[in-house]
């Protein structure tokens, strides 16, 4: 894993959320009854990146809640905080767990 720069930033990349779980930006109430909300080490694919730089990441699961449209926005390093690079191996070990996993055939 490696934190995500805007020179690797690119539509299809698939990702994971390192940030703390938060409910916020979830808005269907069966989803957060049930505790599917934007957990840490979270996979997700960008789905785009905007001409200013804000990537936007389909969170497994997520995919039509609001959250997987918050842009995340690059540090003065050029890093998007809370968003790591994963390797294939990574990936499959992040889809692998969580209340998503049941999501990642």
């Amino acid at each position: 894993m490696r934190r995500l720069t805007f020179e690797e930033a690119a539509h299809g990349k698939q990702v994971m959320y390192t940030g703390r779980a938060t409910p916020s930006k979830v808005t269907d109430p069966e989803l957060l009854e049930d505790g599917r909300i934007l957990m840490e080490n979270h996979p997700g694919t960008i789905a785009r990146v905007s001409d200013d730089r804000q990537v936007f990441v389909h969170f497994l699961g997520l995919e039509e809640e609001p959250v997987s449209d918050l842009g995340f926005m690059p540090d003065n390093d050029g890093c998007y905080p809370g968003l790591v690079l994963v390797t294939p191996e990574e990936w499959v070990a992040a889809c692998a767990v969580g209340w998503w996993s049941t999501l990642a055939g």
